[in-house]
C-alpha cells in the first residue's frame, strides 16, 4: 500500500483499552492515508479486559503493527530493553518522508533520551497530554520522576499539545509552541443513531420503560466519586441509575456495593459504535468525579459525548465543564445535595426540543474531525503531512 506518511504511537497504556481521545486521532491519521503503528505498555495478563469482557474490533480498524512492552514487576531493566529493540525496530522498517511521533502518557521506566537522541531531524514530534499524569502515582518520588520526564519531551518536542485549560498553563512554561486542544466526540456515529428509531434499542430493555433514567459511561476507578452516588441513589428511589463502561479491578468491591441497590442496573463495556445506543436510554448524562489534582485538568470525552444525543448533563465541579453551564444543558453541582437537586431539575428539561439541538451544537462545535483540522493546519505548516 502506498501510505502518506506514518505515524508511531508511543503509549503508556494498553491500546487495548477504552476507546480514548488516541484512539480517535489514530482513526483520523488513518483516514490521511497514514500509517499507524503503536508501541503500547501494558500486563502480562491485561486483567480489566478480561474481567470486563472486552470487545476491541474498533480498535484494530486503525492499527497497522503493535509492538507490546510487557511490565515484568521482577525485571524493571527489561522494559526499556523492550522499549530501545521496537524503537530500532520501527526506525529500521520505515522509509516514508512524512513521519510523525506521537508521544501519549508517561511511564517512569522508559528512557525518552533514547529516542530523541535517536530520532532523526525530518521526525515531527508531538507530545499529547490528555491527563495530569503525575497524579496516577501516589508516591512523591514517582511523582517527580514523571514531572521530570515531561519536562524534557515538552521541551524536545515540535508541539505539546494539551486538553485542559489547566494543562495549557503548566506546558507553555516548556514549550512557546503549546496548543490547547480539547477533547471532542465522534459526531458522525451520534448523528447516525439520534436520526434512527432510538425506541428500537430501548425495547432490549423494558425494565427501563417509563423509568426516569440517570446514566453513567465511561471508565469507574478511583476518581469516581462512590460516596456522592450512593447518597444520590439513596434520595433518589424515584430515579433509574444505568452505568456503562469499564469497572477497574481496583474498585470492583466499591461498585459492587452500588449494585445492591434496586435501582440501579450496569449494563457493561459498550463498543463505541453501540455507545450512542446506550445513551439514547438517558434522561440525564452525569460526570460523578472527586475534585483532586487529576480531575481538575481533566476534560472528560463524556460531556461531548451526553451533548451530542441532546442529554443534559450534571456534573460536579470540574474546571472544564463550567465553562458549558447553562440552564438546561450543564448544571455543576458544588455538593452532594445540590447534585441530588439538579438531577431533577435537569431531568425536566430532558425533553425540551429547542435545548436538544442547543446541547447537540456545542456537540457539532467540539468534533474530533474539528480538532484534527487544527492540527492538520499545523502539521501542513511544517510538511508532515
Amino acid at each position: 500500500m502506498n501510505y502518506k506518511g506514518e505515524i508511531l504511537f508511543i503509549l503508556s497504556f494498553p491500546w487495548y483499552s477504552l476507546f480514548q481521545r488516541v484512539h480517535q486521532f489514530a482513526k483520523l491519521f488513518k483516514r490521511e492515508n497514514f500509517k499507524v503503528t503503536v508501541i503500547e505498555r501494558r500486563e502480562i495478563v491485561r486483567l480489566n479486559s478480561i474481567l470486563n469482557k472486552m470487545n476491541f474490533t474498533e480498535h484494530n480498524l486503525y492499527l497497522d503493527k503493535l509492538y507490546s512492552i510487557i511490565k515484568l514487576p521482577l525485571f524493571k531493566k527489561l522494559d526499556n530493553f523492550q522499549f530501545r529493540r521496537y524503537i530500532k525496530s520501527w526506525f529500521k522498517s520505515t522509509n516514508l518522508k512524512k513521519r510523525i511521533i506521537w508521544l501519549e502518557g508517561i511511564d517512569p521506566r522508559i528512557d525518552y533520551k533514547y529516542l530523541f537522541n535517536k530520532a532523526d531531524k525530518d521526525i515531527f514530534f508531538i507530545f499529547d497530554v490528555s491527563d495530569n499524569f503525575p497524579e496516577f502515582y501516589k508516591d512523591s518520588k514517582t511523582k517527580n520522576l514523571i514531572k521530570e520526564k515531561e519536562e524534557f519531551i515538552a521541551k524536545r518536542s515540535n508541539v505539546t499539545v494539551v486538553s485542559a485549560k489547566a494543562l495549557y498553563e503548566k506546558f507553555k512554561k516548556y514549550n512557546s509552541n503549546t496548543l490547547l486542544l480539547k477533547n471532542g466526540v465522534d459526531i458522525s456515529i451520534y448523528d447516525e443513531v439520534y436520526s434512527k428509531a432510538k425506541d428500537q434499542f430501548n425495547k432490549k430493555f423494558p425494565q427501563f420503560k417509563g423509568k426516569k433514567i440517570v446514566g453513567y459511561h465511561g471508565a469507574i476507578s478511583w476518581w469516581f466519586d462512590f460516596s456522592l452516588m450512593q447518597y444520590v441513589i439513596e434520595e433518589s428511589k424515584d430515579l433509574t441509575f444505568v452505568f456503562v463502561g469499564m469497572i477497574d479491578v481496583i474498585v470492583r468491591k466499591e461498585f459492587s456495593k452500588i449494585l445492591n441497590y434496586p435501582n440501579v442496573f450496569y449494563l457493561g463495556v459498550a463498543q463505541q459504535k453501540l455507545l450512542p445506543y446506550f445513551i439514547s436510554l438517558f434522561d440525564v448524562g452525569i460526570i460523578p468525579f472527586k475534585i483532586n489534582k487529576l480531575t481538575v485538568a481533566t476534560n472528560p470525552i463524556k460531556l461531548y459525548e451526553y451533548l451530542a444525543m441532546g442529554k443534559p448533563v450534571v456534573s460536579s465541579a470540574l474546571p472544564e465543564v463550567f465553562l458549558y453551564e447553562k440552564e438546561g444543558i450543564v448544571k455543576i453541582a458544588k455538593d452532594f445535595s445540590e447534585f441530588n437537586f439538579s438531577l431533577k431539575e435537569m431531568i425536566k428539561y430532558s425533553k425540551d426540543p429547542s435545548l436538544i439541538q442547543k446541547r447537540r451544537k456545542i456537540a457539532y462545535e467540539n468534533s474530533w474531525e474539528s480538532k484534527f483540522e487544527i492540527l492538520k493546519s499545523l502539521l501542513y505548516q511544517s510538511n508532515s503531512i
